[in-house]
C-alpha cells in the first residue's frame, strides 16, 4: 500500500529546467565558458554546486565555486519570479493530499523551491520539503529520496516518486521506490525509459492510479 507521493520540483511542478541552464550559461559565460549539449543533459536534476564542481574538474579549470553560486542564485531567483507552472499541478496535489503524505524533493535551494511552491499556490499541501541543504549526496544518489521517506516515517516501497530527468529517476529507483516520469517538462527530450511508468502530464496522476500500483 502506497502512503506517500514525492514530487521533484523543476520540470515537474515548474517549467524551470531551461531557466536553470540559461542562468548557468550566463554565469559562466562571463568567463568564456559554455556548456555542451552533453553537459546540459548530464547536469539536469543535479545540484548547482555539483554542476560547477564537475565542470571545473572535467574542463580542468579553476573556478571560484562560492562566487559562481552566489551569482547564479541571484540571477536564477529573479528569473524564477516569472516561471510558468506546469499543467494540472494544483489539481494533482490537492487530490492526492486527501489520501497521501506529500513531499517535494529537489536539488534546488529552499528559497528557490519556496518561490515555485508559492507561485503554484501549493506550498501548504506538502508535509515536508527536502532541498539541497538537507542532504550531502545529490541525485542520482538515493539520499534525497531516502531522507524524505525517513522524515515522513514511511518505507521506501510505500513511496511514489514523480520525476522528469534520468538523474532523478535513478535516485528514486536506487531508493527502492516506484518512479513515474512526466514528459511535459522534459524540454531536452531526455531518456526516461528507466522509470516504472511514463506519463504525459500530471492530469494522469490521481488516487486511482496510485492505488493501482
Amino acid at each position: 500500500m502506497k502512503k506517500a507521493v514525492l514530487f521533484d520540483v523543476d520540470g515537474v511542478i515548474a517549467d524551470s529546467e531551461k531557466i536553470g541552464l540559461d542562468v548557468f550559461d550566463k554565469t559562466i559565460g562571463k568567463y568564456d565558458i559554455y556548456l555542451t549539449e552533453e553537459e546540459k543533459k548530464k547536469f539536469m536534476g543535479v545540484t548547482d554546486e555539483i554542476c560547477y564542481r564537475e565542470l571545473s574538474k572535467s574542463r580542468n579549470i579553476k573556478l571560484d565555486i562560492n562566487k559562481l553560486l552566489k551569482e547564479h542564485f541571484e540571477i536564477y531567483e529573479k528569473e524564477l519570479q516569472g516561471v510558468d507552472i506546469l499543467p494540472y499541478v494544483e489539481e494533482c496535489v490537492t487530490t492526492l493530499k486527501k489520501r497521501y503524505k506529500l513531499a517535494v524533493v529537489s536539488g534546488s535551494t529552499s528559497k528557490q523551491v519556496d518561490i515555485i511552491l508559492k507561485k503554484a499556490k501549493i506550498k501548504k499541501y506538502f508535509d515536508i520539503k527536502i532541498t539541497c541543504e538537507n542532504y550531502k549526496k545529490s541525485k542520482p544518489n538515493p539520499e534525497p529520496y531516502l531522507t524524505a521517506a525517513k522524515k515522513l516515517n514511511v518505507r521506501s516501497n510505500e513511496c511514489i516518486v514523480i520525476e522528469d530527468a534520468p538523474t532523478g529517476i535513478a535516485s528514486g529507483k536506487a531508493a527502492g521506490m516506484f518512479v513515474i516520469a512526466v514528459k511535459v517538462g522534459n524540454f531536452m527530450e531526455l531518456d526516461l525509459s528507466e522509470a516504472d511508468l511514463i506519463i504525459e502530464d500530471l492530469s494522469e496522476v490521481d488516487v486511482n492510479l496510485i492505488e493501482s500500483i
